[in-house]
């Protein structure tokens, strides 16, 4: 593992900053220095040299994969043979232009590479598949396929090595007070969407902190039309909220995948993810997999010896029987929230 080669350290106002852009990605910048009670200009200069150093990758809204059209969603994991690194390269530019592998990652350990396939028949998954298996041609050893249950975003807040104050009051901009009162449902399908809908979120895939201003003038639909129908979206479920990715790597942390196998206790179970989504703050993302490793998650850490007290601290409260297999994330080739919606939305 090495360090990157210039790691940004965070002050008390960034750590703020990225701690409401988390959960309130399409925040007004005047509230923004409301709530984190600093100067406007000095949260506007901010933001900003944290999107140009790359400390925030992209602004995205959080979409339930159903409500697209979305019905099949899977983990891939590779084992590849030893390679040069212009073969590996290779494989990964291959990889990357398939629309339906919405994560690619590059691992160390026992797996080479996971990616995330998400589609909406089993016929694209089939060929998906069939598709790495050509591309890999001899290289590849292995394959597995992990059904997903549940994907989801996690606490996050692995920057934070110190309690915060934010000022508690209410969020008004960025269509928080919808996303605030609106209960989570569930989509077992997906809505009703046109032309519109469709290109609006390709837009919003990868562009969700512009202004209604700068969408309409790169989209052409009128503002009153976009925030009608991104507060429908919000009304309907389809989006739950707007957050930011943060590069880990540009603040010195590393990722590791940890597996775990419950041994299908329930209860210590829904404990677990409880405690993922509201008390570790370096839990970043989860995957429940209908598989032997019941619990999968991604952390953000320091280094290798916190993560191991991680791992210890689990056995000593679940039970030394809990078994576990830990990857270290080595690069990120592609991470999107969904693939364009066209691609998977039923025809018919």
């Amino acid at each position: 593992m090495e360090k990157p080669e210039k790691i940004h350290k965070l002050d008390i106002i960034d750590k703020k900053i990225l701690a409401v852009l988390l959960k309130s990605g399409r925040i007004g910048m005047k509230e923004l220095a409301e709530v984190i009670n600093n100067h406007y200009p000095t949260v506007i200069n901010r933001v900003n040299k944290l999107i140009e150093i790359g400390v925030i990758n992209k602004f995205y809204p959080v979409l339930q994969l159903p409500g697209i059209g979305i019905r099949k969603w899977m983990s891939l994991y590779l084992i590849l043979k030893p390679m040069p690194d212009e073969k590996k390269n290779e494989f990964v530019k291959e990889f990357k232009k398939n629309p339906f592998l919405i994560q690619i990652m590059e691992l160390e350990g026992q797996y080479s590479f996971t990616m995330l396939l998400v589609c909406n028949y089993i016929k694209e998954a089939y060929e998906t598949i069939n598709y790495i298996k050509q591309v890999c041609g001899d290289y590849l050893s292995d394959l597995n396929t992990k059904t997903t249950f549940t994907i989801s975003n996690l606490n996050r807040q692995f920057f934070l090595d110190e309690e915060i104050n934010l000022d508690k009051k209410e969020i008004t901009t960025g269509f928080q007070p919808i996303i605030n009162k609106t209960k989570l449902v569930h989509l077992g399908t997906h809505v009703k969407l046109n032309d519109k809908d469709i290109k609006l979120l390709n837009y919003l895939k990868l562009n969700a902190r512009d202004t209604v201003e700068e969408i309409e003038e790169k989209t052409r639909i009128k503002r009153h039309v976009i925030n009608y129908k991104i507060e429908k979206y919000l009304n309907d479920n389809l989006i739950t909220y707007f957050t930011i990715d943060i590069n880990h790597s540009k603040l010195g942390y590393y990722q590791y995948i940890l597996f775990l196998n419950m041994k299908g206790d329930v209860k210590k179970k829904k404990i677990l993810i409880d405690e993922l989504y509201t008390k570790t703050k370096e839990a970043y993302h989860l995957f429940e997999y209908l598989d032997f490793w019941e619990v999968v998650v991604t952390y953000c850490v320091k280094d290798q010896k916190r993560m191991n007290e991680i791992i210890d601290d689990i056995k000593n409260r679940y039970g030394p029987d809990i078994q576990h297999q830990l990857l270290y994330i080595k690069k990120k080739h592609k991470v999107e929230p969904y693939p364009d919606v066209e691609l998977v939305y039923p025809k018919d």
